[in-house]
């Protein structure tokens, strides 16, 4: 970034999570453990449970893309948005186990452990753009699960070419609020 005059960040996001996410024709770890919580089942982990995921809720990220984008001192910067600390499979399952009350106990299968896709941690710069994960990982389970619920007794209705497009709509809705109020905040400095 830095040898090339071009005005740019970089973002990498954690996997993001959240009521209205992907639920049908995903093969993540989160939804599946959060899946069987809800149900009842055993929580299954492959392996040791030990590979590192990283993660962020969709409010936080998308506050995240904002301040990176509109903030001046970010130029030529690589940001990573994820909660503070990476989680295992294992203690992801034991977070899910805390918040379901109906979820399964954990059990050990073999096969191999899930790759991970994104595995990073919170920068240090980011404080310097005053963000931080606001909203707990309990909480992003607890609304994962609640929107499992919803969805299969019908509460909210999903059309199969729009499941993608419901997360997106939240995710630009997010993004414009944050616009707008960051654009009042500047006028209403330009006017003093």
């Amino acid at each position: 970034l830095k040898t090339a005059t071009l005005n740019a960040r970089i973002v990498r996001i954690g996997a993001v999570i959240g009521y209205g996410m992907e639920i049908k024709n995903t093969d993540s770890n989160f939804v599946r453990l959060c899946k069987l919580a809800l149900y009842a089942k055993p929580l299954s982990i492959y392996g040791e449970g030990l590979e590192l995921r990283s993660y962020v809720h969709v409010k936080d990220a998308s506050l995240g893309i904002l301040k990176s984008l509109f903030e001046d001192r970010t130029k030529d910067k690589i940001y990573s948005l994820c909660y503070p600390q990476n989680i295992t499979a294992l203690s992801l399952a034991y977070k899910i186990a805390e918040v379901e009350p109906k979820a399964g106990h954990i059990v050990f299968k073999e096969g191999e452990e899930s790759k991970a896709v994104f595995n990073e941690k919170s920068e240090d710069n980011l404080s310097g753009i005053g963000w931080e994960a606001k909203i707990p990982l309990e909480r992003s389970i607890a609304q994962v699960v609640s929107y499992i619920n919803d969805v299969s007794t019908k509460k909210v209705v999903i059309h199969e070419e729009k499941v993608v497009d419901s997360s997106k709509k939240k995710f630009i809705e997010n993004v414009s609020k944050l616009y707008r109020s960051r654009s009042r905040a500047v006028s209403t400095t330009h006017l003093r």
